[in-house]
């Protein structure tokens, strides 16, 4: 198998893998939106052992990259493609890159997604606990913090 070959192998190996990494933050969203917070745990592992195996896979195309020549990086990828005329190659990168964009985006919405109910169990737990929260009134229906505005009724 000749090394363009043998990358093509590896950028389908890393397709496969934010394929997977794509359904796990679907699972977290899923569990995020439904509030099933006791399953976040177990999702956070999968997420952890997959992102694993994803840099163990751009490790092995770096090192192909860097036993082709090139510097161990992905921006060489382009150079690759530029010196070697392999439509199949391109059109997985291009996927790939396609895979991991939306793979960022997603857990940058789970990341919100998280903070949110983040903040909402720990503004219930100050309500239960009987701290002062964030809220702009109070329980007896008056400001918290006061306003820097006048009124014109004072």
């Amino acid at each position: 198998m000749d090394r363009t070959s043998l990358l093509l192998q590896r950028v389908n190996d890393e397709v496969q893998i934010v394929t997977q990494l794509l359904d796990t933050l679907d699972q977290e969203e899923q569990v995020l939106l439904s509030d099933a917070v006791d399953q976040l745990l177990e999702l956070s592992q999968l997420k952890s052992q997959v992102v694993g195996d994803f840099a163990l896979a751009s490790q092995a195309r770096y090192a192909l990259l860097q036993n082709m020549g090139y510097a161990p990086e992905d921006r060489s990828m382009q150079l690759v493609l530029d010196n070697n005329s392999h439509p199949l190659l391109l059109k997985n990168w291009t996927h790939f890159l396609d895979l991991v964009a939306t793979a960022k985006e997603k857990n940058r919405v789970n990341g919100i997604l998280l903070q949110k109910s983040s903040f909402r169990n720990q503004s219930a737990l100050d309500v239960i606990q009987g701290r002062k929260s964030g809220a702009l009134y109070g329980p007896n229906g008056q400001k918290n913090s006061p306003s820097n505005f006048r009124t014109t009724v004072s």
